[in-house]
């Protein structure tokens, strides 16, 4: 079912970091494919980052985009897909001009980072007493976590060193906690918003989310 495939994906992603277990990259990637294999989204996407990595499995950056396509927004796949399409094979037309490759990006962009916002605040601001229920943010970040690894390796590829790293730290947040329980206790949920807080992760997602949809609005 999917509520098992999520499960074995899961312990998949804390074998992949060490997490409570030994780490073991091989086991992860074995449990992350069975995952994706029953119908676990989320898992296709560990999955895909295992590929793009390397290490206990041959380095596969087409398998890695494939899979990662699996996890995030049509319109994501669509303009990334496009995008890096282009950068990789220039023997195809252009169906778009830059200038309206970059506009759709940079707002794709800023729509991404607002609703990874939305996350981060929640969790932030979150008081800390006793068992807390993270579940809705669990669900928006199971969401943004394809598009994020999606629009990461776009910005990598254009030489966006900045956005590239802003989206790797964001992309780590949003995996501790999409694998997170849906009940944390305090001590858990201290655990997530010293991450946020000590990387000025929330400030820096909410500026760079407002800079480049203002920019892509502009164009």
């Amino acid at each position: 079912t999917g509520g098992n495939s999520d499960g074995c994906g899961n312990l998949g992603y804390l074998y992949s970091i060490g997490k409570g277990v030994p780490k073991d990259e091989a086991h992860a990637f074995t449990l992350e494919r069975q995952a994706c294999d029953k119908g676990s989204m989320r898992a296709c996407g560990n999955l895909g980052y295992l590929y793009e990595i390397g290490g206990s499995v041959t380095k596969d950056v087409a398998a890695a985009l494939a899979l990662t396509a699996l996890a995030a927004p049509l319109a994501v796949v669509f303009f990334s897909g496009m995008y890096l399409q282009n950068r990789i094979d220039r023997s195809h037309p252009e169906a778009f001009s830059p200038k309206s490759r970059e506009r759709v990006l940079l707002i794709t962009m800023g729509d991404h980072l607002d609703r990874s916002q939305i996350v981060l605040a929640e969790l932030a601001n979150a008081p800390e007493s006793g068992k807390t229920d993270i579940s809705s943010e669990q669900q928006l970040a199971s969401r943004l976590i394809g598009e994020n690894r999606l629009l990461r390796q776009t910005a990598q590829y254009s030489g966006d060193a900045s956005d590239a790293a802003l989206l790797d730290q964001l992309e780590r947040v949003l995996l501790d906690i999409a694998h997170s329980p849906t009940q944390v206790s305090s001590g858990e949920l201290k655990d997530l918003q010293d991450r946020i807080e000590s990387q000025g992760l929330l400030f820096k997602v909410r500026i760079v989310g407002a800079a480049d949809r203002q920019k892509g609005l502009k164009l």
